[in-house]
């Protein structure tokens, strides 16, 4: 099982899109997916394999999850499910690099290319209340 992870997509989807590309990802039925966005936070009522919160972000990002597996034993590598959500969702992920101490790096993961690491400019838009991500 792996810990939870956070990852930002470059489209906003309905969570319904998501919790089907998720269940498609990790070959789990899709109603023991449930996301929900991190300010109306309820806990879930029965248990789940996978559960997330989302944030709204602005830039060239718009949707930031942060996906935990619960009462599971999913065992599949965090570029693995990014790439899948890309080709499922036909969008872009980025995820925090592991590579490098530079805290502006991101791994961009799309089902049109191999991952690669990129600087991201992040800014917090107090008028929005949001983060807003741009690739340099």
């Amino acid at each position: 099982m792996i810990d939870a992870f956070e990852l930002i997509l470059e489209k906003d989807f309905s969570f319904e899109e998501i919790a089907t590309a998720l269940a498609v990802v990790y070959k789990i039925p899709v109603n023991e997916v449930e996301l929900q966005f991190e300010d109306q936070f309820v806990p879930p009522a029965s248990p789940l394999n996978l559960f997330g919160l989302a944030n709204k972000t602005g830039g060239e990002f718009s949707l930031a999850l942060r996906l935990s597996p619960c009462e599971t034993q999913l065992a599949v590598n965090v570029i693995t499910i990014a790439y899948g959500l890309s080709l499922e969702l036909g969008t872009s992920c980025l995820l925090p690099a592991e590579a490098g101490d530079e805290q502006d790096c991101m791994l961009l993961v799309s089902s049109s290319s191999k991952p690669k690491v990129v600087l991201v400019l992040e800014e917090y838009d107090e008028e929005l209340g949001q983060m807003n991500y741009y690739i340099q």
